[in-house]
């Protein structure tokens, strides 16, 4: 659990940060878009392949799944509950900050 309250606390901290940098941002009333901010062209590189990466990979891992099914079907499939629950939080966090 040690480890839970360590991610907390450090995505705590930059949430802190990103609100502290929003708010200077609007007391100098120049947002920049960001558009402006993808200005440096390695950077438009970077985020046009990451999109095109994104919207190529399949929403479900049809291998994954079939594997999955093969060994509930002969009754051998394991799992760690303690790590699925951990994952589970660090997500649901994750997306709390996002």
């Amino acid at each position: 659990m040690l480890e839970m309250d360590l991610l907390r606390e450090a995505f705590r901290q930059k949430q802190e940060r990103i609100e502290e940098a929003d708010r200077e941002a609007e007391s100098r009333q120049n947002r920049s878009s960001p558009k402006d901010r993808l200005q440096d062209a390695a950077l438009k590189d970077s985020a046009k392949k990451a999109l095109e990466r994104i919207k190529k990979a399949p929403d479900v891992r049809r291998d994954r799944v079939d594997e999955i099914k093969k060994a509930l079907q002969a009754g051998n499939l394991e799992f760690d509950s303690k790590s699925v629950a951990d994952r589970l939080l660090q997500e649901s966090i994750l997306n709390e900050l996002l």
